[in-house]
C-alpha cells in the first residue's frame, strides 16, 4: 500500500495514521478501512483500499478511495480501529472489525451514490440512515 492519496481540499499528500484490514471478500483479495489525513491542510476523511489480484499474475487491481465524512464520524471509526488489539489482522472477530466491516459493505453499496450520515455515538451503523444527517462524499 505505497500509493499516495492527494487531498481533495488543497492537493497535498494524504497520510494514513491508522487502518485496519478487513480480510478477503467476493471481489477483493485484501480489503482496509483508513483514516487519511492531510498534511497541508485540515481535511481528515476516510478511505476504502481494496486489492484483487486475480487473473493474470501481472494483473492486479488496486482501488484507493477517499471519503469526506463528518468529524463525529470519523472519530468513531478512529476509535473502533484504536480499540483493536490485532487491526492487521483481516480474520480478527472482534467487535471493531466487525462493525468496520459492516460500514466497509454499506459504502461499498452505495458507492457513487450519497450515503448521509446521522449524529448517533451509540453504534457507527445506526448513523448511517438514507434520510437525515450529512453527505459522505467520494473523493
Amino acid at each position: 500500500m505505497t500509493m499516495s492519496l492527494i487531498c481533495p481540499e488543497c492537493s497535498g499528500t494524504l497520510t494514513i495514521p491508522s487502518s485496519i484490514e478487513l480480510g478477503s471478500t467476493d471481489q477483493f483479495d485484501e480489503t482496509t478501512l483508513q483514516i487519511a489525513r492531510c498534511t497541508s491542510c485540515s481535511f481528515v476523511g476516510v478511505a476504502t483500499y481494496e486489492e484483487s489480484r486475480r487473473g493474470a499474475l501481472d494483473n492486479d487491481s488496486v482501488t484507493h478511495r477517499v471519503y469526506a465524512m463528518p468529524a463525529s464520524a470519523i472519530e468513531s471509526v478512529e476509535n473502533r480501529i484504536g480499540y483493536c488489539k490485532t487491526p492487521k489482522d483481516g480474520h480478527c472477530s472482534c467487535q471493531s472489525h466487525q462493525d468496520l466491516k459492516e460500514l466497509y459493505e454499506e459504502i461499498r453499496k452505495k458507492q457513487g451514490k450519497d450515503i448521509l450520515w446521522g449524529t448517533s455515538h451509540d453504534s457507527l451503523l445506526d448513523t448511517v440512515y438514507d434520510d437525515l444527517g450529512d453527505y459522505l462524499l467520494p473523493y
